[in-house]
């Protein structure tokens, strides 16, 4: 297991989308409006605003229009 990063603009529909895409990464929980700091823990989701970089080693990071691609939702 890992943890997957998807970031992008506000309103970007990230949140309301959250659980089809822990559903799709494998992910076991959904960590919504992270701040870019706190700290993950493996099988976690992060949701975010905040821009990469991230000191989360080995995370995954998928801006929100390719997290979109990926579950065949129209970008």
């Amino acid at each position: 297991m890992s943890i997957v990063i998807i970031y992008g603009a506000a309103g970007a529909g990230k949140s309301r989308r959250s659980e089809m895409y822990k559903d799709h990464f494998g992910c076991k929980r959904v960590v919504d409006g992270w701040d870019g700091l706190s700290k993950l823990r493996d099988g976690d989701l992060a949701i975010t605003n905040v821009s990469p970089p991230f000191n989360v080693p080995d995370a995954k990071l998928v801006h929100v229009v390719k997290a979109k691609s990926a579950v065949h939702l129209m970008a």
